[in-house]
């Protein structure tokens, strides 16, 4: 093993094992001079600390070439605990070590706390293995060493409260993941806080085989996590029926007579919540509400935060999406577990009345916000890495939905977003200004707070009502669909994921010096969203008392697919199918207030992310116009109308409020 350490990124010089640590290494870790030569166990000189040598271990070996070492704080120097271990270059190290030296595919694999306990193992003919960074981090992988069928046995240290956790988490991870492990646990004699090689030492010191006395403490490890209330919480919500039971109709009523410019937004946030009563469904699902400040936003999202749920409902007025599973560094990591997030809302819906400072972040830290989001979405968990704790994870099944607000969303967030592939549909409430006569009335009538609160009362009788109809969740018949039903889902999903696509631009001056653009459009396939505008339309048919799919529920997903693009691509969007499908340049700059130059750089982007074709006004002009493609002209049809402008003559609630565009 070539015994050099890689120049970049490092300041020890190597140099041979000197006397004194060569004599640690073989009376107090019990390694044979072989098994040091074997791992190719270094000295190294620290040239920035004096007094701060190391002891170094390969960490990880490429084609017989060290990649990257670890380096341990050498016997008899003093250390902070946090500065014990360093690996150099920091970047370059394995997560897992000791399998490198299996000469066989194990039946039995003994997991331990670092590679000195390791290689005594290895030396004594047991195939170990050891995560890089300490008892705990990294279980997911050591655990993706061990073959299927294989004995795991876990011999960690017994001196702090680091080994039982880890042993906790690996549990987990075997009952979620690997079934197939038989998991077992040395078990340390009572009053023994130490680890393998000071079991060896005790076994040496009373005249008795390591082996021998070591085999004998492997217990089974029962693989079944310790469940704790969060992860006790079922599917469907133990709710009782209200007194008087409150149909949807009657819910709908109470909406519009007190607040009817909210009643779509309502109705589309109580199918959301209404997806965790179809079986099948296990994608979460995230609706965001988008307005200018006291346009009913928070409103709205208080008619489900404060109706009184606690065991569906997961209110927050401010949160971080790194809070959903933490690396906080000034919390313990075996009190990390209690501040996750992710477990707390598990077939909850998460209501969030400010969204807006998750958007508002700087770049970077939007980056990792809307990251994070993204992969929680995915209703599969999240594992992260930090400095201070190393990897934590929370996989499994972690199913939940999200209410939010949030004023509108600028540009630059659109742009991360579309680049990483969005996950939030968002709701414009489109709420029109009222005139100096209605804010009068607004002023003589009930007070907001009133009507809030009979909103809330309303929404926690129906949804009482609706979970203890369906105690048992609902198994959704598919042969029920139909297809005019489906296609119309299929539509909304393939104009979607266009419309919220990202438009990258690369620039670069020619031998000329003129500026070339080159346009690299990042769209999604429409699969998630088809599946994900599918099951809202079956939850709006179940909150609406039937079980099938019918013409009522298309609306939530039209409203929707033409609302989750970015505002000012969505306006257009409105404004083109409102005038059947076609606008000249001059039409996009009135009815959108732009500039002539932003008129046309929008109406290129619609056709460059496939929406729209180039299309000639012949009106005797140079203006230019763009048209729908003809795949998406059926948004300019009667039917698409009716859902997206339904008339509003009357507060009647078996109506929606125009959506003002």
């Amino acid at each position: 093993m070539n015994p050099s350490i890689p120049r970049k990124g490092c300041s020890p010089a190597i140099q041979p094992l000197p006397d004194h640590v060569r004599k640690w290494l073989t009376e107090e870790r019990h390694l044979t001079s072989a098994t040091i030569e074997r791992a190719g166990i270094r000295y190294a000189v620290d040239r920035k600390k004096k007094d701060h040598d190391r002891v170094f271990i390969p960490n990880r070996v490429e084609k017989e070439k060290v990649i990257c070492w670890k380096g341990r704080v050498a016997p008899g120097i003093k250390y902070e605990q946090n500065d014990k271990w360093r690996f150099y270059p920091a970047g370059k190290k394995s997560p897992t070590y000791g399998t490198q030296f299996w000469t066989k595919e194990p039946t039995v694999v003994y997991g331990v706390e670092g590679e000195l306990d390791c290689l005594y193992l290895l030396q004594e003919g047991y195939a170990a293995l050891t995560s890089a960074t300490g008892v705990g981090s990294f279980h997911q992988e050591c655990m993706d060493q061990v073959p299927r069928g294989a004995r795991y046995i876990l011999a960690f240290d017994n001196d702090d409260d680091a080994g039982p956790k880890a042993i906790e988490s690996v549990r987990k991870l075997v009952s979620e993941k690997r079934p197939d492990i038989k998991l077992c646990r040395v078990v340390w004699p009572e009053g023994f806080k130490k680890d393998v090689t000071d079991f060896a030492l005790l076994c040496k010191r009373g005249g008795k085989d390591f082996k021998t006395e070591f085999e004998k403490l492997i217990q089974p490890c029962d693989a079944t996590p310790q469940k704790n209330a969060d992860d006790e919480r079922p599917r469907i919500a133990h709710l009782n029926a209200p007194e008087r039971p409150l149909g949807i109709q009657e819910w709908r009523n109470i909406i519009s007579e007190n607040f009817p410019e909210l009643l779509t937004a309502a109705e589309i946030a109580v199918s959301t919540v209404a997806q965790f009563l179809i079986k099948d469904i296990t994608n979460p699902f995230a609706l965001v509400l988008i307005d200018v400040p006291a346009a009913g936003k928070t409103i709205t999202i208080n008619f489900f935060a404060e109706a009184g749920l606690p065991a569906l409902m997961y209110p927050s007025d401010k949160f971080s999406p790194a809070s959903f599973v933490s690396n906080a560094a000034n919390v313990k990591r075996e009190d990390l577990e209690k501040v996750d997030l992710l477990p707390r809302l598990k077939y909850r819906m998460f209501c969030i009345r400010d969204l807006a400072t998750v958007f508002s972040a700087r770049e970077d830290d939007l980056i990792s916000n809307i990251g994070i989001l993204t992969r929680v979405l995915d209703g599969e968990g999240l594992a992260t890495d930090g400095g201070v704790h190393g990897q934590r994870s929370r996989t499994g099944d972690y199913l939940f939905m999200l209410l939010a607000a949030s004023t509108p969303i600028p540009r630059r967030v659109w742009k991360v977003m579309g680049n990483q592939g969005p996950r939030l549909f968002f709701l414009g409430l489109h709420t029109r200004t009222k005139t100096t006569e209605e804010l009068v009335r607004q002023l003589r009538g009930h007070a907001c707070k009133e009507k809030e609160l009979a909103c809330r009362r309303a929404t926690h009788d129906f949804l009482c009502t609706l979970w203890a109809t369906h105690r048992d969740g609902i198994v959704w018949d598919k042969t029920k669909d139909q297809e005019q039903h489906l296609s119309i889902i299929a539509r909304c999903a393939s104009l979607l994921a266009k419309l919220r696509g990202t438009l990258n631009i690369d620039r670069e001056r020619n031998d000329a010096g003129e500026e070339l653009r080159y346009y690299s459009p990042v769209i999604e396939k429409p699969d998630r969203l088809n599946q994900l505008l599918y099951n809202l339309a079956r939850a709006h048919a179940v909150v609406m008392g039937r079980d099938h799919m019918a013409d009522d529920d298309m609306r939530c997903v039209v409203l929707l697919s033409c609302d989750s693009g970015p505002g000012h691509r969505a306006e257009l969007l409105h404004a083109i199918i409102q005038r059947g499908g076609r606008m000249a340049t001059g039409q996009i700059e009135k009815a959108l207030n732009l500039s002539k130059p932003t008129a046309l750089h929008e109406m290129d982007t619609l056709r460059i992310l496939g929406i729209c074709d180039e299309w000639d006004p012949d009106d005797l002009t140079t203006e230019k116009g763009i048209k729908l493609k003809e795949e998406f002209e059926w948004f300019c049809s009667e039917e698409c109308r009716c859902y997206l402008h339904p008339d509003t003559g009357s507060n009647s609630p078996n109506s929606s409020p125009d959506k003002g565009n």
